[in-house]
């Protein structure tokens, strides 16, 4: 897999991994080392996380999107149309602080599932 590191992404991995402060001589190459060593959890986080991926297709559209972790960092990606192999990374996560926000929600799986298809 390649990938192309957005803007939006470089900005959110300073403030949410290293604080805001740039203390990586060379950010891409962290940011896609940590790519590159992570795996795919999407499966997990339709199981396990139904509300956060509605968040996420409120957030980006409805595309296709793979959910890459490595250690406590979750990158959102989603593949490139008319390519093989290129994913855009949108944003990155702090995993820790991700799902708790959603994790205590008042909707139901059924209504979850239910927007989720109206989307």
């Amino acid at each position: 897999m390649k990938f192309y590191i957005t803007q939006h992404c470089k900005d959110r991995y300073l403030e949410r991994i290293f604080g805001g402060l740039n203390t990586s001589n060379h950010l891409l190459k962290t940011i896609l080392d940590d790519l590159y060593n992570g795996k795919n959890i999407t499966s997990k986080i339709s199981e396990n996380h139904i509300r956060f991926l509605l968040y996420t297709k409120e957030k980006y559209g409805n595309k296709g999107y793979n959910f890459i972790q490595f250690n406590n960092i979750l990158f959102i990606t989603t593949k490139r149309k008319g390519t093989m192999d290129l994913y855009d990374v949108l944003t990155c996560y702090d995993i820790h602080n991700c799902f708790t926000q959603f994790d205590n929600s008042i909707m139901t799986k059924s209504e979850i599932y239910h927007k989720l298809k109206m989307i």
